[in-house]
């Protein structure tokens, strides 16, 4: 990703906001771009591009490259949906913290755990230690979920 990725998407969705607020005729703080094909279709650009360039705002935003929008998802890869938000709604804080856990809870169950087991099959006198861990990681990850569903 590079800057001129970044100043591009900007500029993209500068443009969606423009044409989304001159057709409601007022002024909006945040939309739904949807999956990378609709992403694609409201930034005039291939479903692909789209999503390359919403990785570009993400790195702006998390390096602090003069970030204008807040860009947060709900789902992973293919099954994105985009959200930009240009006021630093309540929502939008929301749904990124949703993510970190949601995000935390596949590499849990799609690396962390399955390397735990390589660890507990080739050494078994390490199975409490490994089965101790587990436990401890995924209640808490539980833990994070029902603090975030208001459960906590």
């Amino acid at each position: 990703m590079s800057h001129s990725d970044y100043d591009e998407a900007n500029n993209r969705l500068d443009a969606i906001f423009k044409r989304v607020e001159e057709r409601e005729g007022r002024k909006i703080r945040a939309v739904k771009l949807g999956d990378n094909y609709n992403a694609g279709i409201a930034m005039e650009v291939s479903s692909y591009r789209a999503s390359a360039l919403m990785q570009a705002l993400m790195l702006g935003q998390r390096d602090l490259w003069d970030p204008r929008y807040v860009i947060s998802r709900e789902g992973r890869t293919t099954g994105t949906i985009w959200y930009v938000d240009r006021g630093g709604r309540a929502e939008s804080a929301d749904r990124l913290a949703r993510t970190v856990v949601a995000d935390m809870r596949v590499k849990f169950h799609r690396a962390f755990a399955p390397d735990m087991r390589v660890v507990k099959n080739l050494n078994p006198k390490l199975s409490k230690q490994v089965d101790h861990l587990l436990r401890v990681i995924g209640n808490g990850l539980d833990a994070m979920q029902a603090g975030l569903n208001g459960r906590g």
